[in-house]
């Protein structure tokens, strides 16, 4: 979508695009992900964007500052294609691109250290295409990759470790409906990580899954093998690690794939997705809410435009307001309106 940001309160939506004029405004129309640190009390959101490198958006004066790759700045960002934002326990903000590998960003003096990779150093990143970062309890950064894997980097070091998935059978990463569940224990690194657990009631792939209370849930996708009309699947059901063990749960009232799942204020927002692979119907714009306590669903306010694909994140701009950030539009259960 090439629609810049848009910000809805659930009456109106206020429109921020790039205007070749205005160095303050957003740099590029083409939005991929957005991160807000809780550390900035709601004030700044960070914005990554296909070809308008990294913004940092200043809620207050609505104002954007743009990073962008500059080949005679040594520690300019390293690719104008933002992917993911993600910042450790100790501090430092990570930017993982589409073709430039990851970057660690100082907020201070506004400069990139950038992590590519070498094919001539088995110890450097596997793959220039970064698609998420996150952080395990015991320090390490965990880089996903397109093409080259998962990455594993010592935060105190900087040292990478490439992570081979010999142990997965390879089937298990296709796009077929599978129920199986691996498990990663980043303690048997070096021996043999992967276990293997009980397997999904349902199989499936295109499904959503978020975390509350240490059990994971998973929400939707699709039960068939790849075909242009295979319809997506309402199933609903929750992993418990301490019992390995799996429990159906009420279904949502409406089939989808490819949705999102967000976790706000101990509840679960099913968010867009497509009645079938190809076809998002009336689906995309399908809002429900799902009470762990009553084993049940509720709808909410429709989106105002149909998604599905997108990633979804819960950010407090303001003490007990709850925003869903969905791709480039914000949507607010709290807001009154027709569910």
């Amino acid at each position: 979508m090439e629609d810049g940001l848009n910000r809805y309160d659930g009456y109106s939506i206020r429109e921020f695009r790039h205007d070749p004029d205005n160095f303050q405004s957003l740099s590029h129309n083409h939005i991929l992900t957005i991160y807000q640190d809780p550390a900035d009390s709601g004030k700044v959101l960070w914005i990554g964007t296909r070809g308008g490198g990294l913004n940092k958006f200043d809620l207050e004066t609505e104002q954007f500052t743009s990073y962008l790759n500059n080949p005679d700045v040594p520690k300019s960002l390293s690719d104008n294609d933002v992917k993911c934002i993600y910042k450790d326990s100790q501090g430092n903000y990570w930017i993982g691109t589409i073709g430039g590998g990851l970057n660690q960003f100082n907020r201070e003096s506004e400069t990139f250290i950038a992590y590519q990779h070498d094919p001539y150093d088995p110890y450097s990143i596997s793959s220039n295409q970064v698609a998420s970062i996150c952080e395990d309890e015991l320090g390490n950064l965990w880089v996903g990759t397109a093409g080259g894997g998962l990455n594993k980097m010592i935060l105190v070091s900087k040292e990478i470790d490439t992570l081979a998935s010999s142990s997965i059978p390879k089937e298990t990463w296709t796009h077929n409906p599978v129920s199986e569940i691996w498990e990663y224990n980043p303690h048997n690194f070096l021996s043999d990580p992967w276990k293997r657990k009980s397997d999904m009631l349902k199989a499936r792939w295109a499904s959503s899954a978020c975390t509350i209370d240490g059990k994971i849930y998973v929400i939707g996708g699709l039960g068939y093998k790849q075909q242009p009309d295979t319809p997506s699947m309402a199933n609903f059901e929750v992993y418990d690690p301490s019992k390995d063990s799996w429990e159906r749960l009420a279904d949502m009232s409406i089939a989808r794939a490819v949705l999102s799942a967000s976790v706000g204020d101990g509840k679960i927002y099913a968010i867009g997705g497509s009645a079938t692979q190809y076809n998002w119907g009336s689906s995309g714009i399908v809002v429900e809410e799902y009470d762990p306590d009553s084993n049940s669903w509720t709808r909410r306010k429709d989106m105002p435009e149909k998604i599905g694909g997108h990633r979804a994140e819960v950010i407090r701009e303001k003490i007990n307001n709850r925003i869903v950030k969905c791709s480039d539009t914000c949507y607010s259960p709290d807001k009154p309106g027709k569910n």
